[in-house]
């Protein structure tokens, strides 16, 4: 994982996930699954109560939705690429 802001706004606290990433021949392991897992408990225990990211991988955007019952708030696009912005509550 190469970034994760955390941030007050109003009183509620939250944390964006951004770029994460496993190297090709590492991937289909659950690496990636399990740094996602890290950062929601890490954001938990530094007293977030959302996390949001943005994403153009429908798989990743299914994980998230899934396993977190993120829900989507937007979408953009970004040339021939549709991205979700995605937010959850821990």
């Amino acid at each position: 994982m190469q970034y994760l802001q955390m941030r007050k706004v109003r009183q509620l606290k939250s944390a964006e996930i951004a770029f994460v990433a496993v190297s090709p021949d590492c991937q289909h392991g659950g690496i990636g699954e399990s740094l996602i897992r890290y950062a929601v408990r890490y954001c938990r225990e530094k007293g977030c109560r959302c996390l949001n990211t943005k994403t153009s991988n429908r798989r990743l955007a299914r994980f998230y939705q899934e396993s977190f019952n993120a829900r989507e708030l937007a979408t953009f696009n970004v040339f021939d690429r549709k991205y979700s912005i995605l937010e959850w509550e821990i």
